[in-house]
Order: C-alpha cells, then sequence, then structure tokens
C-alpha cells in the first residue's frame, strides 16, 4: 500500500506547467502592482510627533488636513497639494505646498504667507519646533486666479 495521493501527483504536475509557462512580464511586474496595493492599504504614512508625555505618531494625511485647513485661512491663497516628507525614523524633514496665488497680488508675499500657516498648522499638530535648518518648507505657486466676483446680496 502507497502513502501517495493520485489527485496529489496530478496537482503537482500541474503547478510544475504552470510554473514553466509563466509570463516573464507577469514576474516584473508583480514587485510594482505589490507595491501599489500596499500604498493603496496603508495610504498614509506616520509622522513622529512629541508632547510632554513622550512621543506619538501623526498619520500623514491627518497632517495635511490639518495644514490645509490652517492655509484654507490665508487670503488670496488656494491649496493645490501638500506633501509631507519623512526620514526613515518617521521624522518629518519637510512640506511641500503647491498653491495658487489670486492675480494680481504679490506672490512672494502670498507666499510666505502660506509657509507661516503651514509652520503653525505642523506646530499645532505635531508639538514639534520646526527648525529651518532640519525641516524645509518648499513652496510652489503653480497656478494664479482671477478674484470671485462678490455675491449679489439681492439675489
Amino acid at each position: 500500500m502507497t502513502d501517495h495521493d493520485p489527485l496529489d501527483e496530478i496537482l503537482a504536475s500541474a503547478a510544475r506547467e504552470l510554473r514553466q509557462s509563466s509570463d516573464a512580464g507577469w514576474v516584473r511586474a508583480k514587485d510594482g502592482i505589490a507595491a501599489r496595493l500596499l500604498a493603496a492599504l496603508r495610504p498614509s504614512q506616520p509622522v513622529l510627533a512629541t508632547h510632554g508625555e513622550g512621543t506619538f505618531t501623526v498619520a500623514s494625511t491627518v497632517l495635511v488636513a490639518k495644514v490645509d485647513l490652517a492655509l484654507a485661512a490665508v487670503p488670496r491663497a488656494r491649496v493645490l497639494r501638500i506633501g509631507v516628507e519623512t526620514d526613515d525614523d518617521q521624522r518629518l524633514t519637510g512640506l511641500a505646498l503647491a498653491l495658487s496665488v489670486q492675480f494680481p497680488h504679490p506672490i512672494t508675499e502670498q507666499a510666505e504667507a502660506a509657509r507661516e500657516a503651514a509652520l503653525t498648522a505642523v506646530h499645532e499638530t505635531t508639538g514639534i519646533r520646526l527648525e529651518p535648518e532640519r525641516i524645509s518648507v518648499d513652496v510652489m505657486v503653480a497656478d494664479v486666479h482671477l478674484a470671485l466676483p462678490e455675491a449679489d446680496p439681492t439675489d
């Protein structure tokens, strides 16, 4: 009496056949697909934060939302994109802001107001005092827009 099952033999044979006919394109693409799946499942990177009791992490999506809210208060500037950069230890190393500023107001004034609002929001959210030599806040004016016409209160 033997201990092997003929169905196991068939399954093993089918598996060998599948391995031999594997598409090389799939083998090359699978790592990229796996990375995209992980990003979809974990869309937010942790950012190290601190308070009087010690350290904790804040999801980068939460930090982006807080910065976005702070930038909404900056007159004549609209947020297009906010990026968060961290190092391998999850410490914040930079923010990247893409803005649209209202024409014809000075771009540099709007960019500086946005930078200050972002720094304040990060400090309030993470407890981290931002040191310019350690954390960069890059502001790119990617667009300009015209002021919206005032709504007529009689409408």
